[in-house]
């Protein structure tokens, strides 16, 4: 009887101990709401404006891939991103590119600047 407490509560914690993990993984997931495709308007170093669609990927929890798949108008690059209030998240560090997801009203609008001059305002698709 003893025996059978002991395996019982070894089986309980275990169970719990993952299913515990599994959402706090959830829970810090920063981009659930904004990984997809964006269009919208990228102005490059000469001012010259291009409709074009931006796709965002989940590089881990905190952090993003941005690409351009289709015109190729810039490489693709990565950037850390934070959630500073419960309707924004932006990039977490200074860097080249700032990023900013606008996540109410719906759809999400995303847009970054680059410190060349770049710059694209879209809506998630």
């Amino acid at each position: 009887m003893k025996r059978s407490f002991w395996l019982f509560f070894s089986i309980a914690v275990l169970a719990f101990s993952v299913s515990s993990c599994a959402k706090d993984d959830d829970e810090n997931d920063l981009t659930f709401e904004i990984v997809g495709d964006y269009i919208g308007d990228y102005v490059d170093i000469d001012q010259a404006t291009t409709n074009t669609l931006v796709e965002v990927t989940k590089v881990s929890n905190t952090r993003i891939k941005i690409s351009n798949p289709g015109d190729n108008l810039f490489a693709p690059w990565e950037a850390d991103i934070i959630m500073p209030t419960d309707n924004t998240i932006t990039s977490g560090v200074a860097t080249a590119y700032a990023v900013s997801f606008l996540l109410v009203p719906d759809p999400v609008s995303f847009g970054f600047t680059r410190d060349s001059g770049e710059t694209f305002a879209g809506d998630k698709q």
